[in-house]
């Protein structure tokens, strides 16, 4: 299972690093994207989509981490189940079964 998921995370870090080489177009970035106007522009600065996809990427890779290392999926396995004896409906008794 670990092979397989090393694998799948192989396969799409090249398929990420193609797509992110392919957009060098240069992009506008705006930190403050609810101020409006033609005075605006002490918050807006221009790289290539690559580096906004990346660093998006990142950002995304760095919160996936902190939510699974803060849920609760992750455990100490309960006390083994405990089964008890089986009861006949038909006889009102409880049968000795294998344990």
């Amino acid at each position: 299972m670990r092979f397989l998921t090393i694998l799948i995370s192989i396969l799409v870090g090249m398929a990420m690093c193609a797509v992110f080489t392919f957009n060098r177009r240069l992009v506008d970035v705006s930190l403050a994207p609810f101020f409006n106007g033609p005075h605006n522009t002490q918050h807006v600065f221009t790289t290539s989509l690559w580096v906004v996809m990346f660093v998006s990427a990142l950002v995304g890779l760095f919160f996936g981490y902190l939510l699974g290392t803060t849920s609760g999926h992750y455990t100490t396995p309960k006390a083994p189940f405990k089964r008890e004896d089986e009861v006949d409906y038909l006889l009102g008794v409880r049968k000795q079964g294998k344990q």
